[in-house]
This record gives C-alpha cells, structure tokens and sequence, in this order.
C-alpha cells in the first residue's frame, strides 16, 4: 500500500529527493524557521490563545523579534478580519482518508470546516498563483465530498500575513488532470523509488533554500 499526503505529493513535484528523506530518514530532517513560525501560528488559533505568543514561540524553539513580529501580524489580521470564519461548533483538524484504489491512499488533515465551509489557514508570505490547479486544495475538496457527501460551500485559503481571503473554485478539467496525471506520476515514482534531486535544478524558484533536508542531501 503506498501512503500518500497532500504535502507528500507537493513535495514530490518540486523535488522528489525530498520525499525520499521523508519516507526513508524522517529523523534528518531540520524544523526551518518558516515551519516553526507556521506551527505557533496554529496552535494559537486553534487553542484560542491569542494573547501567549512569546511561551508558545518558547514552545517551539524560537525567540527573535523577526519571528515574534511576524507571528503578531497574522495573529492581528486572524482577530481583524478572519473571525467570521471561526464558531464554537468547528471540526478542527479534520483527518480524512482517501482512497483512490487498491494500493494507494491520501490522507491529511483540515485546519477547519466552519458551516459547510473548508478553512486552510496560510501563514507565509508567498501569494496562491492558479489555485484551481493546487494540489493540496483539490485533494481537500475531494476529502470534503467523501467526508459529508456534499459540495462544500467553501474552499478558502485564508492568507493571515496579507490579510486576505482566496476562494479555490474547484475545475473538473483540474481535477481529473490531478487523478489521471499527476497522481499516477508520483505514485510510479515511489512505488519504483525514483527520487532524483530535481530541486537542485530549480533555479527560478530554489526549493532547497526552505528544505529541511537540504544539509544531508548536499552533502550524499
């Protein structure tokens, strides 16, 4: 049974070694401030802590003013503007499993259904380009579907560093493309392990500057 994420799949497009780490030595793997900050910003939220930054930056390994201004802002524009879609009757972290045929699954977990509507809180401070095609919400509109079969009101990337809402409007074209293509390519690529460093080769966009295997892998 091959055992598959919305991450693992992403992380496969963009550098297949990195999924290879994963899998294979999970323990190399170094937490970058990014993911730190991420984190903080999640449990905040979602334990509704909104005044206990600094202990919960304890918490997680992190002390600097940059990380502690940052987390700030999108804690500010989470109180500000995204309070609409938070209510006490949410599922938080909805886990969900796919499964898609006899030897392959996709499993994950939703940051929050809030009245028919998929909540995924983004902390960083890069912007959705072509969402329609993002694995990570196709997948999760799918999840949806099998989970309370319905179309869900909803698929929102909520950016809390640029304050602003992203609607996924879910394309069949997309999503098939998605289950015909790119599914099939990753799931070929660790049934066979073809893990081929395709990162390094990344120039427009280095993926490895933010991976957090980047020390073991440059160094094999």
């Amino acid at each position: 049974m091959i055992k598959l994420s919305a991450s693992t799949i992403k992380d496969y497009l963009s550098c297949p070694r990195k999924v290879f780490y994963r899998f294979n030595h999970p323990e190399l793997g170094v937490q970058t401030e990014a993911m730190a900050i991420g984190s903080v910003i999640h449990e905040i939220i979602e334990k509704k802590e909104l005044d206990a930054i600094r202990p919960i930056m304890s918490k997680f390994g992190l002390e600097s003013d940059y990380a502690f201004d940052k987390i700030k802002l999108c804690i500010d524009n989470f109180s500000s503007v995204f309070g609409h879609l938070v209510g006490e009757g949410d599922e938080i972290e909805k886990y969900f499993k796919l499964k898609f045929a006899d030897d392959i699954t996709i499993s994950g977990k939703i940051d929050r259904v809030h009245n028919n509507v998929l909540v995924d809180w983004k902390t960083g401070a890069s912007k959705p380009t072509n969402l329609k095609n993002d694995v990570q919400f196709i997948i999760y509109y799918l999840a949806y579907k099998m989970l309370y079969k319905k179309e869900p009101t909803a698929v929102i990337y909520a950016s809390l560093f640029h304050n602003k809402i992203h609607i996924f409007k879910p394309n069949n074209n997309s999503i098939l493309k998605f289950q015909e293509d790119i599914l099939p390519y990753v799931y070929n690529g660790v049934k066979y392990k073809v893990f081929p460093r395709i990162g390094l080769y990344h120039w427009q966009k280095p993926v490895c500057r933010n991976c957090q295997y980047k020390k073991f892998c440059l160094e094999e």
